[in-house]
């Protein structure tokens, strides 16, 4: 399923973003809403990898990236306390606030409104997951 997500040029746009965010544009979203599933679904299933065997992910990460690390060096990354890889928004609601807050008294232009759910600024595809 990944190699199929990356394989299509159009998902070239939503690589970079975090998964079903603004970050990825909302015509892309409209445009391809089963590419956008998918790809979230990929993510889903290689974050499953990386918890149930970081060995082999680090392996298939290093397959790829061709970085000159050795899997034991990525599985310390990965094993790192605190690190996390998922697919579901932590803490974005928090984080909203303080870019309102900063464009609010800096006059930034950041965030012009406060945000009343972390869904307020994610696509549909993630709005089940139990996010904040």
């Amino acid at each position: 399923m990944r190699r199929l997500a990356l394989s299509l040029p159009a998902i070239a746009m939503a690589v970079s973003a975090a998964p079903g965010g603004r970050a990825q544009s909302k015509e892309l979203r409209i445009a391809i809403p089963k590419l956008i599933d998918i790809f979230v679904a990929a993510l889903n299933e290689a974050n499953e990898l990386i918890r149930t065997d970081p060995k082999k992910a680090a392996t298939l990460y290093l397959e790829e990236s061709k970085e000159k690390y050795s899997a034991d060096e990525i599985v310390g990354i990965i094993a790192e306390p605190g690190t996390v890889f998922a697919t579901v928004p932590r803490g974005t609601l928090k984080f909203s606030a303080f870019m309102h807050k900063v464009a609010f008294t800096h006059k930034v232009g950041l965030l012009d409104q406060k945000s009343a759910s972390w869904k307020d600024f994610f696509f549909p595809v993630m709005h089940g997951v139990a996010g904040d």
